[in-house]
């Protein structure tokens, strides 16, 4: 009896819950190894072969440091690495200081079509169109103008509480997710200023507005530059070559929370800061 029931027992495991069909165990297949390649670096400007790293396995941490450009740390996704061709000091300036004097994790927008409201007055709703047009062409982007509100809102609003007598206008980023951009408000003191008529004081305020709403923290290091903290009617009145390729660097190949000079962060982005900041 005790043979007997230890056959039955064997039986009901190959059958039971199936009317008497046996059943077997799947196992998965073996899979294939993913193997090492080199990690070609290429200039983010141009595009062309500056060098190549070892061979190393996907997922592995790299770290590329050539004469001319930004010194980078990433992680290896398998395909080729795009080096920032700028000075150190001219883009940690620029990208990721922000007006309180700390160094913060690059902003920028994800999302596509980043959508520009601006006052419902048909000559003002034509310069900020103007505007848009250069930094989203600067900066390889979909933008869009609508009257209103929206992602990045245009105001005047001369009791907005501006810091001195002399600022002309501000930016300041209101929500994000991580350093991913959310919503951002852009403020002028005069209409004069927004549309750069006869009686502005600079040229082309909003454009240097729109370029800190989209990741420019802080100011350029040349001093007649759009992006300079200062202006006359004398300065730029568009973006210079560094000032493109800066946007085009943060935009075509870096990602939000990438790490002053050039360096992707591990596991999660970094936060940004609790309260809102303000760039004028």
């Amino acid at each position: 009896m005790k043979r007997t029931v230890g056959v039955l027992v064997c039986l009901c495991g190959l059958g039971c819950g199936g009317g008497g069909t046996p059943t077997r165990a799947v196992v998965p297949p073996t899979p294939t190894p993913v193997p090492s390649r080199p990690i070609v670096l290429r200039d983010g400007a141009t595009g062309s072969i500056v060098d190549q790293l070892a061979p190393q396995l996907p997922g592995s941490r790299f770290s590329a440091s050539r004469a001319g450009y930004l010194p980078r740390t990433a992680t290896f996704r398998g395909d080729d690495a795009f080096l920032w061709p700028q000075d150190q000091g001219y883009v940690t300036a620029l990208v990721y200081t922000a007006p309180d004097g700390k160094t913060y994790g690059m902003g920028r927008w994800m999302k596509s079509p980043v959508v520009v409201g601006a006052p419902d007055d048909p000559r003002t709703l034509a310069a900020v169109q103007r505007s848009v047009d250069e930094v989203a062409a600067a900066a390889g982007i979909a933008m869009t103008v609508v009257p209103g509100v929206g992602d990045i809102t245009v105001e005047v609003d001369a009791g907005a509480g501006f810091p001195s007598d002399r600022t002309i206008a501000f930016t300041r980023w209101e929500e994000w997710s991580g350093l991913e951009m959310r919503r951002v408000r852009i403020v002028f003191r005069s209409n004069n200023d927004l549309v750069d008529n006869r009686k502005a004081l600079c040229g082309n305020v909003l454009l240097h507005e729109l370029g800190h709403a989209l990741g420019f923290f802080g100011h350029s290091t040349e001093g007649r530059e759009l992006m300079a903290a200062f202006c006359s009617r004398g300065d730029n009145d568009t973006f210079g070559e560094s000032e493109k390729l800066a946007l085009r660097m943060m935009y075509r190949y870096r990602l939000p929370g990438n790490l002053a000079p050039d360096t992707e962060p591990e596991g999660t982005r970094a936060v940004a800061a609790a309260h809102p900041l303000q760039v004028e």
